[in-house]
């Protein structure tokens, strides 16, 4: 009986994999949304919009953190100065001369503050840009487009909140 070539075939399979993974992780790969925070940042105050603030404690949470409901309970407070949106025309229809495509834009100034009184980020803008184009037969379609583009550019802009935060923290 001749031996099968499967299960060496399998094992280099596995060994390439297993090189593979062990490759990524040593760079420093982390999936998109993993956060991790430090032990002295597990309770932390939000001040902020509600919804950029729903946002906040969805991040923190899944770094270990929790929103406390007063800011001399927390080790930390995230503070939104600002929050604006614009829209903006980026193009035109030649025939009609209407609107076609825009420019949705979501910024933010934050900062973050230690218990201690320590600023741990100065004031810091946060842009989120977003183009869409619009459709005058789907007008409904088109609005709730719009507040899906919204929704998401807050998810961005919280994330990278706590990106910075997570930087100036030195992790």
């Amino acid at each position: 009986m001749t031996p099968m070539p499967y299960p060496a075939t399998a094992l280099r399979y596995a060994l390439v994999l297993c090189l593979a993974a062990a490759l990524v992780s040593a760079c420093g790969f982390r999936a998109r949304g993993s956060i991790t925070l430090p032990e002295d940042f597990r309770s932390v105050y939000v001040e902020a919009p509600v919804e950029i603030a729903d946002e906040l404690a969805i991040f923190l949470d899944s770094g270990g953190a929790t929103v406390a409901d007063s800011r001399g309970e927390a080790d930390a407070a995230i503070k939104v100065q600002s929050e604006n949106y614009q829209q903006r025309v980026v193009a035109v229809d030649a025939v009609t001369g209407k609107a076609r495509e825009f420019e949705l834009l979501y910024s933010l100034e934050f900062t973050v503050r230690m218990k201690d009184g320590t600023m741990l980020v100065t004031p810091e803008r946060v842009v989120v840009r977003r183009i869409f184009v619009f459709d005058p037969n789907a007008v409904i379609g088109a609005t709730q487009n719009v507040e899906a583009l919204r929704i998401d550019m807050r998810r961005d802009a919280a994330e990278r909140i706590i990106r910075l935060t997570e930087v100036a923290l030195g992790k």
